[in-house]
């Protein structure tokens, strides 16, 4: 055999010995599967966990997207806003403000509200509680 015909040779075969294992830990999986409990009452002892398993990768952390006038969480920015509004504030102006994506300050306007801490003044624009 020449030379390119051993290297493509040894490649195929590296090849599939990285399938097989590949293939090893799939039917891992599966018999694992098929092993699973079928009443909640019954218990059974994991598998051993194989390399790939047994690397997790961390979670990213988690970004704040408030730009915060001191201390405090998310709610307590939204709140200072509206405390600071001379004449209420819109959602779209708390957007503005504290960088806060719409989605996520809706929910923080209606846990306030929810508390009595705010109150609309009209459609999208918040006032303080009295």
């Amino acid at each position: 055999m020449n030379d390119d015909a051993k290297k493509f040779v040894s490649t195929v075969s590296v090849g599939l010995k990285i399938f097989s294992n590949g293939l090893d830990l799939i039917a891992d999986m599966i018999e694992n599967y098929a092993n699973v409990p079928e009443e909640e009452g019954e218990k059974e002892t994991p598998a051993p966990k194989t390399g790939a398993q047994e690397k997790k990768a961390k979670p990213a952390p988690r970004k704040r997207t408030a730009k915060k006038k001191g201390k405090g969480t998310m709610t307590d920015v939204v709140l200072q806003h509206v405390i600071d509004a001379e004449s209420g504030i819109h959602i779209d102006q708390l957007e503005e403000q504290t960088g806060i994506q719409k989605k996520k300050l809706h929910g923080i306007v209606h846990r306030l509200r929810g508390q009595g801490r705010i109150r609309n003044m009209k459609q999208g624009v918040y006032v303080p509680a009295e």
